[in-house]
């Protein structure tokens, strides 16, 4: 995964620190909407990226799934 100092998303704006916070449960300084989605939006990732590894063919069933994953 690539990470920048600003991910955005959609117009949604968070720094990979504030990612970070967030994800030990710590307060960052911005909405907790926009990080929550950063957020939301990494985990997706990670879901494809472990169904890739585990021999799932790239495909418009896994980009589906990946869009679709609650993160």
């Amino acid at each position: 995964m690539a990470c920048r100092t600003a991910s955005q998303i959609e117009g949604t704006q968070s720094s990979l620190s504030d990612l970070l916070l967030f994800e030990l449960e710590e307060a960052p300084g911005i909405p907790l909407d926009d990080v929550g989605e950063v957020s939301s939006y990494v985990a997706a990732l990670e879901h494809g990226l472990a169904r890739m590894a585990s021999g799932f063919p790239l495909s418009c069933r896994l980009l589906r799934k990946i869009h679709d994953h609650p993160g």
